[in-house]
């Protein structure tokens, strides 16, 4: 495999599979004192509505940033990415060293960062980074056969849901935040974003979703949020709920879709078909459906 990569520092390291994620094939090594990530892109087939040149676009545009990873090349043409080693994983509500906050306080200041560089792309960039939500919905309708009718309901449910967020203003969005895509370096003191897959310019809603339910940030903590000076307390918590429900469903559905994808492949993704069932997901779609529809 790595052979066929024309990259110096990638054939002269000793890889190691790291076991983690369900699409992408990571490996680490050390070379010349440099602690290395390699990715190998999953296929399009696997890696549901990733688009390959969007997030080179995004980590071009970050690069630089301190919350952003450093990329020493991102070969999309031959799939695969190779950037330095930003450390362990975050833990929810946990410190990764005694000089670290929260998770929340983490990710909360994070996030302010990234809306404040956001203010510094030009429209010309921004516009090459819109993320076309519609068109991933449609993606993922297209995908289950007809007579799915639970699945077909949730991306409609999906697809009107995003048009009905109160209007704020666009900026950079990650939109996969959750802790194992928040790497700290031990002894650094700071925190990088990681799996810019599903990034671009788009509605930050499902992002402070994500802080909200998988780093606890509070609501009214959020809302002191520059993008959403504008709105009441009553419509950003109704834009929070709807956002928090847009994130519900689309776990369902990618987790069903992947799961859908597991079992037409067999054993190439036998590991993400062990993770649950598809009742597990059917029911967890008929509940979804069932309180929000």
């Amino acid at each position: 495999m790595f052979s066929k990569i024309n990259n110096q520092l990638v054939q002269a390291a000793d890889w190691q599979e790291v076991t983690q994620g369900t699409s992408n094939k990571i490996f680490k090594a050390e070379v010349a004192g440099r602690k290395l990530v390699l990715r190998i892109n999953a296929t399009e087939n696997i890696a549901i509505g990733v688009h390959r040149s969007r997030e080179a676009d995004v980590l071009a545009c970050i690069q630089g940033q301190a919350w952003a990873p450093v990329i020493v090349e991102n070969n999309v043409a031959q799939g695969w990415c190779l950037m330095l080693d930003h450390g362990a994983c975050l833990e929810p509500n946990d410190s990764a060293s005694a000089d670290l906050p929260a998770a929340g306080t983490i990710m909360f200041a994070l996030v302010q960062q990234l809306y404040r560089f956001s203010a510094t792309v030009s429209p010309c960039v921004a516009k090459q980074l819109i993320f076309d939500y519609q068109g991933l919905f449609a993606e993922y309708k297209n995908k289950f056969p007809a007579n799915n009718h639970s699945a077909l309901v949730l991306c409609d449910y999906l697809s009107q849901s995003v048009r009905e967020l109160p209007k704020v203003g666009d900026t950079l969005v990650h939109q996969d935040l959750h802790p194992q895509n928040i790497c700290v370096a031990a002894g650094v003191g700071s925190a990088v974003i990681i799996d810019w897959e599903y990034a671009g310019w788009g509605s930050p809603w499902l992002d402070v979703a994500a802080l909200n339910s998988e780093f606890l940030v509070a609501a009214d903590q959020l809302q002191r949020l520059p993008v959403f000076a504008h709105l009441t307390a009553r419509d950003f918590c109704i834009g929070l709920q709807k956002a928090l429900n847009i994130n519900r469903a689309l776990a369902c559905i990618w987790y069903w879709l992947r799961i859908e994808l597991a079992l037409a492949n067999g054993s190439t993704m036998a590991d993400i078909a062990n993770q649950t069932s598809t009742d597990d997901i059917k029911n967890e779609a008929n509940q979804i459906i069932k309180e929000l529809i």
